[in-house]
């Protein structure tokens, strides 16, 4: 007996390659892959979130530590004239004296405490965003806001330094060191 191995071409040839009925999965490898593009992208948000928080962390810190950078400045500058402690306390003057900067210098304790609070001053400006200060004697240490500093005059004194934080978040928030 011979056997027939022969196939036909044509339609009932194509018919034997495809599926009579469809399987119960088809669309679920659509929907898992969906599920799974939505997962990632809150991952990813929280990630920017972290990111962005670090980042106004790592702004924060560096003012924080330029305040205190500067307190220790101020601290120095009045140690090293203990004597005219006064006359730092009543320095009104946030303009350097131009006189100190040349070769006669300033005339002693009368022109330099106002010149190095008015240097200190400016520098404050240059190295924080908004940043202010004052040397007061007051019973409130952390008291009082930049232009209202709260300095009633008593207690001992204090260094205040003041600076915006609206770099770093959203809103105008004034640390003080």
């Amino acid at each position: 007996r011979q056997q027939n191995l022969h196939m036909p071409i044509g339609k009932t040839m194509i018919n034997n390659f495809l599926p009579t009925r469809q399987s119960r999965q088809s669309g679920n490898t659509m929907l898992e892959v969906l599920i799974s593009i939505v997962v990632l992208s809150f991952g990813m948000l929280g990630m920017l979130g972290l990111i962005i928080n670090g980042v106004k962390m790592v702004a924060s810190s560096r003012n924080r530590s330029i305040a205190a950078e500067q307190f220790s400045t101020m601290v120095e500058i009045i140690k090293a004239n203990p004597f005219a402690i006064s006359t730092y306390d009543a320095a009104t003057s946030t303009t350097p004296n131009s006189n100190c900067f040349t070769t006669t210098g300033c005339s002693g304790t009368v022109e330099m405490p106002p010149n190095e609070y008015g240097v200190w001053q400016a520098h404050l400006g240059d190295v924080l965003p908004s940043g202010q200060g004052i040397v007061c004697r007051t019973s409130t240490p952390s008291g009082g806001t930049p232009g209202a500093w709260a300095c009633d005059g008593l207690g001992r004194t204090t260094i205040k330094i003041c600076w915006s934080e609206s770099q770093v978040s959203s809103a105008t928030n004034w640390s003080t060191a």
